[in-house]
């Protein structure tokens, strides 16, 4: 496992810069954490534990940076950040799709595997903004999107749950239940 926290930036030529770990003012990085965590405490799911957050540009579908969440288990890093991107590059070429899930594919090929193509991606129109993670279950992946999307002020309440509605997804109300019975706020 490494615990380290990695923050990437893709400028131009999809070049990785290290960048400060202070983004969105470190607010939004923490509530993925903190979405992770809770995810990991949701009986059944072991060491499952971390993946890579990406945030694009809604309109050109530009990636604006890529972090790492929690503990990825090595030979899972490089599977995790290319399913991380690769949701959100689907979902942009799916412009009226609201989550990657309405074009999951179990069998998708990406960078010459078959990984599959899963959910795990939002797009938040009002903000043209599309978000996504890979490094647990595609519903958990999904779910710490939308709670990120939620305490970030990127989505309301009722947007999420309309999200949630195209994949019957459990894990976000879990997760938000479980952010207000603990009184956790941003």
């Amino acid at each position: 496992m490494c615990p380290q926290h990695t923050l990437l930036l893709l400028v131009g030529d999809k070049k990785m810069v290290n960048v400060s770990a202070v983004f969105f003012d470190g607010r939004f990085r923490k509530i993925a954490e903190r979405a992770v965590e809770l995810f990991s405490t949701l009986p059944g799911m072991g060491d499952r534990r971390g993946g890579y957050f990406c945030v694009r540009s809604g309109h050109l579908g530009a990636v604006e940076i890529v972090f790492r969440v929690g503990e990825i288990p090595i030979e899972k890093i490089d599977k995790c950040f290319a399913l991380s991107l690769e949701k959100g590059e689907r979902l942009h070429k799916h412009y009226e799709h609201q989550s990657s899930w309405q074009s999951r594919d179990e069998v998708g090929i990406v960078n010459g595997q078959s990984w599959g193509h899963w959910g795990g991606a939002v797009f938040l129109r009002q903000h043209l903004v599309c978000l996504s993670f890979s490094g647990i279950p595609e519903l958990g992946d999904e779910a710490v999107v939308l709670f990120t999307a939620l305490f970030s002020g990127l989505a309301t309440l009722q947007e999420v749950r309309d999200i949630v509605k195209i994949s019957s997804n459990p894990y976000f109300e879990l997760l938000y239940e479980k952010a207000m019975v603990n009184r956790w706020m941003p």
